[in-house]
């Protein structure tokens, strides 16, 4: 009987931890004070889904140690900065005031040119 051919998953080699930054566990980055809103961290799943599907094509760089996922706090300000770059303030919304005179004034052009 032909030995029987060992099947091992293929393993990428993960990015190496930033060398001034040790690795922290994803619960460890979900509490991380640059992530809290209102006071509240994001639910793990959410860090999961930043490092497996990203945000924006950014992904949170991540590695895995045996059974554990790590990341790093560098890697955690890298990914918000990647995310965030270009963004500034929201812009103000309009009032709803302000909103009614923009749809009157719209209306109204449009009345005019017989639309």
């Amino acid at each position: 009987m032909p030995a029987k051919k060992s099947r091992s998953r293929p393993t990428a080699v993960p990015p190496a931890p930033v060398a001034d930054d040790d690795g922290i566990s994803v619960n460890s980055a979900s509490l991380m004070p640059e992530l809290l809103c209102d006071g509240k961290p994001p639910h793990i799943a959410t860090v999961f889904r930043w490092i497996t599907t990203g945000v924006k094509g950014v992904k949170l760089r991540a590695w895995r140690i045996g059974s554990k996922i790590t990341t790093s706090r560098a890697a955690v300000r890298e990914f918000l900065e990647r995310v965030n770059a270009g963004q500034t303030a929201d812009p103000a919304r309009p009032t709803g005031a302000e909103a009614s005179r923009a749809h009157r004034a719209a209306a109204s052009r449009l009345a005019k040119a017989g639309i």
